[in-house]
């Protein structure tokens, strides 16, 4: 089971421009299910061992942070408590433009899903 605890969602501008975010608590997660879950590339990574283009876009995403006060801040997200998960990474060159990534807590079987374009 699941259930939503918060959720935002800005409107969407002509160009796409967008903040959605939601905070989701579910039944079971388990850390060695995230490690298990591993294609390729797309896999969920321990958020402080994120890879240098996963560490942009949670710092892209981690700018907006300060309107939702109920989503993890940009500090706690980076740390060993967390999973990520890079759904989708858009760059402008070389920096994030786009960004949905989800996060999740094990602890307390918390997933936090963001999505925000500028």
């Amino acid at each position: 089971t699941k259930t939503v605890i918060h959720s935002y969602e800005s409107p969407t501008s002509i160009t796409g421009d967008h903040l959605h975010a939601y905070a989701i608590e579910v039944s079971s997660l388990q850390v060695h299910e995230l490690e298990q879950m591993r294609s390729g590339e797309q896999h969920w990574y321990r958020a402080d061992q994120a890879p240098p283009v996963l560490n942009d876009a949670i710092a892209f995403v981690g700018s907006w942070l300060h309107e939702l006060p109920w989503f993890p801040d940009e500090a706690a997200l980076r740390s060993s408590d967390y999973y990520v998960y890079p759904w989708s990474i858009q760059l402008h060159g070389v920096r994030p433009s786009a960004a949905t990534l989800i996060f999740v807590r094990p602890a307390d079987k918390m997933v936090f899903y963001v999505s925000g374009e500028t």
